[in-house]
């Protein structure tokens, strides 16, 4: 940054004519230090003789990180408006994006997104789907409405709009029918050839049409309201003014049914909103996380999002859901939208100079070395921010003890690592409580036991958590080296619990076998180690990639586990060829109730993910992670990482992700086997080399 100054001190002294004194005033508050100051009940970080106030999303953040700070000020001095870009290789800028926005969805760009999923796209679709989906817009422009609800009144006023001529006509001719008959013999042997032909009609003769009016009256007053409620609060900016009105206007209007339409006649087209479209309308923050992923013509597509001002011309809504003929064009409507890019160190040349400069562009600095035990710190302080201050300080000697002896012998533990060992012990901490220093001793062993190269090193390591002077009392079976001419059962059943006898963690099984025959298994070293970490990825939610060669016993350990607790196992097979769509899902034409209709076809993976009744009985299996493409993997990271919740689909829609097990295995026998997974997957699973 200094640098950087330096060089166009020159254009700053020239284009603003600055005197001595005002240069020396510029260059003393750019080499001056961020400090935190409490003024007034509020705590203000200053730099020089400016500051500003420090938002609560940035409290119990430790004051010693200046290089989270410095970036933090600049951010925070950044106008609402402004597109904020975070560049830089330290591990803190979707953290720091995330405080700037804490309400802000955070969506993974891979190199397969494309501009339907960012801006949206034109879909075929039948008539009842086409006023759903408008329904649902409305509903996310409000703020308010349970779409259920007002789905089944939707129904009903569809139908009265549709039919009310038809009912009149049917009643009537019903009418004049039964005066044709003198007798009731006629009138049934009538009835009975013409039973199969009038079924549908009887239905709607049966209805009430001034029920169905009254419904329909209901509908359109509670839709009004509605909108009128938020058109009062003064708070859409006359673009999106435009918008709910005009979606008013497409919803309520109905086209009465007429016979000889043609065979579309049940069909009609519809504007599907992408992730930014869909945020603009519902005025909501956005984290473009590996923003640098999209191509330069997709960047350009959006480039007038990046603006202070931005703007979005929708010429692809030409069925006119969103927008109108005559003018397609949003404007001013960022009081509540707003884009923040995350990007890696030397991502940045993937991006012209014109677009680099509508972005304010935030480098973030690496971590100093005297700064980790403060990262440490506030690591610690938000995975265990409940505990006792002493149980605190506690873990950060255990931590700090620890990467001092590591580093003696292995090289430096990066950034990654220790956010992966701290992260992973607040998941052990949930399920097993009272022993949390032990959970910490366990996550160290586990992130990196698989790291050593040979015996010597896992000896060597071994030995470092084992002469750990604070965990002298602390029980860690997991930490002797196993005996291979042990071959005893590893696991015991105990009030429905199946129990590790290494790590002593719980599953809680509703439906255990307690029954499986183990004289069908032998338990030599290496299938004990696989059951191991199966057993340690399921007891704490965390995901698992397994590597081996083919044949180790990588499916039978898990199908073994599954098994003996009673869990699905929901297959997923990888190959070179597998697609996004066959990853999630794919809109296709179908046929349902003699009526042809576009349908999503979800894949196992996404019904997997979305499940809604919260159970984790159940595994996803991801096998032959080795033959995926990369990009493949990169469309996997937000589903391997826990901090993500959101997974962006093809067909631009965000889906809030379930709670679930996953376990992935890699053949290391195969050709594919020498391309490396990328950061995002290897630093948020366990990775069990067998």
């Amino acid at each position: 940054r200094i640098e950087i100054f330096n060089k166009i001190l020159p254009l700053l002294k020239e284009s603003f004519q600055l005197n001595k004194k005002e240069e020396d005033s510029l260059i003393e508050f750019v080499n001056s230090k961020i400090t935190i100051q409490k003024i007034n009940n509020n705590y203000y970080l200053l730099k020089n003789n400016s500051g500003i106030i420090i938002p609560p999303s940035f409290k119990n953040i430790s004051i010693q990180l200046n290089s989270f700070w410095e970036a933090a000020y600049y951010s925070l001095f950044s106008h609402y408006k402004e597109t904020l870009l975070f560049c830089g290789e330290t591990g803190f800028k979707n953290f720091l994006a995330q405080k700037i926005a804490p309400e802000a969805h955070i969506i993974h760009i891979n190199q397969e997104t494309n501009i339907s999923q960012l801006i949206g796209y034109v879909s075929l679709t039948d008539k009842m789907q086409e006023k759903e989906y408008i329904l649902e817009l409305i509903i996310k422009m409000c703020h308010e409405g349970n779409f259920e609800s007002l789905r089944k009144d939707l129904q009903n006023y569809l139908y009265y709009h549709k039919n009310k001529k038809l009912i009149k006509e049917l009643k009537k001719s019903k009418k004049e029918e039964e005066d044709d008959f003198d007798d009731d013999e006629n009138k049934k042997k009538f009835d009975t050839d013409n039973s199969s032909s009038n079924e549908e009609k009887e239905e709607m003769i049966k209805l009430n049409l001034n029920d169905l009016k009254e419904y329909s009256l209901h509908f359109e007053k509670k839709i009004k309201n509605l909108i009128q409620n938020k058109l009062d609060k003064g708070d859409l900016r006359d673009s999106l003014k435009e918008i709910l009105i005009h979606l008013e206007e497409k919803l309520l209007y109905v086209k009465e049914e007429e016979e000889n339409e043609g065979i579309f006649n049940d069909f009609t087209t519809v504007f599907k909103t992408g992730v930014l479209t869909e945020n603009i309308i519902k005025q909501k923050n956005i984290i473009l996380k590996n923003l640098s992923n999209l191509s330069a013509s997709q960047f350009e597509r959006c480039n007038d999002l990046y603006n202070y001002n931005p703007k979005l011309t929708l010429n692809e809504d030409f069925c006119n859901t969103l927008t109108n003929e005559k003018n397609k064009e949003l404007i001013e409507f960022s009081n509540g939208f707003r884009i923040i890019g995350v990007i890696p160190l030397g991502t940045l040349g993937n991006f012209s100079e014109a677009a680099i400069s509508r972005f304010t562009l935030i480098y973030t600095s690496p971590y100093e070395n005297n700064e980790r035990l403060s990262i440490i710190e506030a690591l610690i302080n938000s995975c265990y921010k409940n505990e006792a201050e002493n149980y605190i300080n506690e873990y950060i000697k255990i931590l700090d003890y620890f990467i001092i002896e590591y580093e003696k012998i292995f090289k430096q533990l990066s950034f990654k690592l220790l956010v992966k060992i701290i992260r992973f012990s607040k998941y052990l901490n949930h399920i097993n409580k009272d022993e949390k220093e032990k959970n910490l001793i366990l996550s160290i062993f586990k992130c990196l036991y698989s790291n050593m190269n040979n015996n010597t090193q896992k000896n060597q390591f071994r030995e470092i958590i084992s002469n750990i002077k604070y965990i002298k009392k602390i029980k860690c079976e997991f930490l002797k080296e196993d005996d291979i001419n042990d071959f005893s059962f590893p696991f015991y059943f105990e009030n429905n619990k199946f129990i590790s006898k290494k790590t002593n963690l719980k599953i809680h099984c509703s439906q255990p076998n307690e029954e499986l025959e183990n004289n069908k298994y032998s338990f030599v070293y290496t299938f004990k180690e696989l059951l191991d970490y199966i057993h340690l990825s399921i007891a704490s939610n965390y995901p698992l990639i397994i590597k081996g060669n083919t044949g180790i016993g990588k499916k039978t350990a898990i199908n073994y586990i599954c098994k003996r607790i009673g869990y699905e196992i929901i297959h997923f097979y990888l190959s070179n060829s597998t697609s996004l769509e066959d990853l999630f899902c794919k809109v296709v034409l179908v046929q349902e109730n003699n009526q042809k209709k576009f349908k999503t076809i979800r894949s196992k993976l996404l019904d997997a993910i979305e499940r809604k009744n919260n159970e984790t009985n159940y595994i996803i299996l991801i096998e032959n992670l080795e033959q995926a493409s990369p990009n493949i993997l990169e469309a996997l990271i937000p589903i391997f990482d826990n901090s993500e919740d959101y997974i962006l689909l093809p067909t631009g829609e965000e889906i809030f992700k379930s709670n679930f097990n996953l376990i992935a295995t890699f053949d290391l026998s195969s050709k594919n086997s020498n391309y490396d997974l990328p950061e995002g997957i290897k630093y948020n699973s366990l990775i069990c080399n067998i």
